[in-house]
C-alpha cells in the first residue's frame, strides 16, 4: 500500500528575490516574492508608471510634443465647432429679432398679437444677455429696441406748430393722439431711430413706423407722402413725411401719432411737450 507522500518528493517553489541597495546602507536590503507574486508585481508598477505618464500627456503640454499633428487638428476642430455655436446663436438671435418686429408692425397696423410680442421680447432679453450692446457708427444699433430705459426719452412734437384735437383712448382702439396741421406741413422724427415700416395701407393712408432705443416705437399715419423709407435711420428733427389726410380714416389733413414700448401702447401727451 502507498501512502500519499510517501516515495515523493514535493517540488519546491522557486522564489525571486528582488535586492534595494541603499548609499548608507552596505548590506542591500531584499524581498523575496514567488514567481506570481513578482508578475502582479512588476504589473502594477507598469499601470502606475503608464497612469502618470497618460496624464502627464493630457494635462500638460507635453501632448503637443507627443502628438502635434493630433492634437492640432483636434484644436481647430474644436475651433471651428466654437464659431459654428457661436452663428447658429446668431441666427436665433435674428430671427426672433425678425419674429419681434414684425409683431409690432401687425400690431401697429391693427392686428392682435400682444402674447407674442410678450414671448418674443422675453426671449430676446435672454438672448441679449449673452450679447454686448454697442451703438452702431450712426449712433443708434436696432438691437436695443429690447433695452430697458428707466429715464423717460426726450422726444419732441412730430409737428411744428401743430397742435392735439383728438386725445388718447384705448377703450375705443384709439392708441395715439390726432394732431392738426396745415397739407403738406413738414413730420418730424421725435428721436433718432430706425424706419421699419414706411409703405401705404388701405386703413390709415401712407404710415411710417420708427423703432428707437429702450424699447420704444414710434407711429405716423395719414401723411400726404412719406419721406424716408424702410431700413433707414434718421435723427431727431429730420423730416419722415409730410401731413395729409390719405387713408380711410383720414378725413381732415392732421397726423395721427402713437408710441408704443415693448409691445404696449403709451399716451403721447405724457411723452412729448404740449
Amino acid at each position: 500500500m502507498i501512502f500519499p507522500g510517501s516515495g515523493l518528493k514535493r517540488k519546491r517553489q522557486r522564489l525571486y528575490t528582488i535586492l534595494f541597495f541603499s548609499d548608507e546602507d552596505e548590506k542591500p536590503k531584499g524581498v523575496k516574492l514567488s514567481k506570481q507574486a513578482l508578475i502582479a508585481y512588476i504589473t502594477l508598477v507598469v499601470i502606475f508608471i503608464s497612469a502618470i505618464v497618460l496624464v502627464l500627456v493630457i494635462h500638460t503640454p507635453i501632448k503637443y510634443i507627443v502628438f502635434p499633428e493630433t492634437f492640432a487638428e483636434s484644436r481647430e476642430r474644436a475651433k471651428k465647432m466654437q464659431e459654428l455655436y457661436q452663428r447658429l446663436e446668431n441666427f436665433a438671435y435674428e430671427l426672433e429679432k425678425v419674429k419681434l418686429y414684425n409683431n409690432l408692425l401687425r400690431q401697429a397696423l391693427g392686428e392682435k398679437v400682444s402674447d407674442s410680442i410678450a414671448v418674443s421680447i422675453s426671449r430676446l432679453e435672454n438672448m441679449s444677455q449673452k450679447k454686448q450692446m454697442m451703438f452702431e457708427e450712426n449712433g443708434f444699433d436696432v438691437l436695443q429696441v429690447i433695452d430697458i430705459e428707466s429715464v423717460k426719452p426726450k422726444f419732441i412734437f412730430p409737428v411744428f406748430n401743430g397742435f392735439i384735437t383728438r386725445g388718447f383712448d384705448p377703450n375705443i382702439q384709439h392708441f395715439g393722439i390726432d394732431i392738426a396741421g396745415k397739407e403738406g406741413d413738414v413730420v418730424r422724427a421725435v428721436d433718432d431711430g430706425y424706419v421699419i415700416f414706411s409703405d401705404w395701407t388701405y386703413r390709415d393712408g401712407y404710415v411710417i413706423i420708427i423703432l428707437h432705443s429702450g424699447g420704444y416705437m414710434s407711429v405716423y399715419k395719414h401723411g400726404q407722402m412719406n419721406l424716408k423709407a424702410r431700413n433707414s435711420f434718421v435723427k431727431q428733427g429730420e423730416a419722415i413725411a409730410l401731413v395729409g389726410k390719405t387713408g380711410k380714416t383720414g378725413n381732415e389733413p392732421h397726423l395721427h401719432f402713437e408710441i408704443w414700448k415693448n409691445g404696449k401702447p403709451l399716451n403721447p401727451k405724457f411723452y412729448i411737450p404740449n
